[in-house]
């Protein structure tokens, strides 16, 4: 299984955009809402009114990178695909080497049904930055469910040199019959 965040109807789960919203408050970013940090964690658990509070900060600072990356994750969070590949392709057009979203706009592909798109963005993901684990883990787990073995195992043996314990799960993945 990818490692992506799980869709849900009102409460965000997905630890990125909870750290999006930390940050963005503990810098007290001036196109915010003046809210204290402890209403700016419980807003975070409604991503309804999260996604309102993100189309208001893409509104104000439309060439922030970081508030069109949270709204994919809002959109994501709410099972909105369409929208959240929308809202990742403009935060690339703001900042294309940004790896974590194009991690997230792989997973929204995959759950479109998108694989080439999919494997696209993980493969962008890993020029930009060979490294990313979780970015090799995906792209192998998407080439072990598509029936591609040979790629799935070569996804392994690279993440094996960044993540041993990953590289152990994904092989666990592929070898399941």
């Amino acid at each position: 299984m990818e490692k992506s965040p799980k869709p849900s109807k009102q409460t965000a789960t997905s630890p990125d955009l909870v750290k999006l919203f930390e940050e963005a408050y503990a810098k007290k970013n001036p196109h915010l809402p003046p809210l204290d940090r402890g209403k700016a964690l419980k807003r975070i658990r409604d991503t309804l009114s999260m996604l309102d509070y993100l189309r208001q900060w893409t509104k104000a600072t439309p060439g922030n990178e970081l508030a069109w990356y949270g709204l994919g994750l809002a959109y994501g969070e709410l099972g909105r695909y369409p929208e959240a590949i929308a809202a990742y392709r403009m935060a690339l057009r703001l900042k294309p080497d940004d790896t974590k979203v194009w991690k997230y706009l792989g997973v929204a592909y995959g759950k479109m049904g998108r694989h080439r798109n999919k494997i696209e963005a993980y493969r962008e993901a890993l020029r930009i930055k060979p490294d990313f684990a979780d970015a090799w883990y995906n792209l192998g787990a998407t080439y072990a469910n598509s029936g591609n073995r040979t790629a799935a195992l070569e996804a392994v043996k690279e993440l094996r040199r960044y993540d041993p314990q990953g590289a152990e799960k994904l092989f666990n993945l592929i070898m399941k019959p």
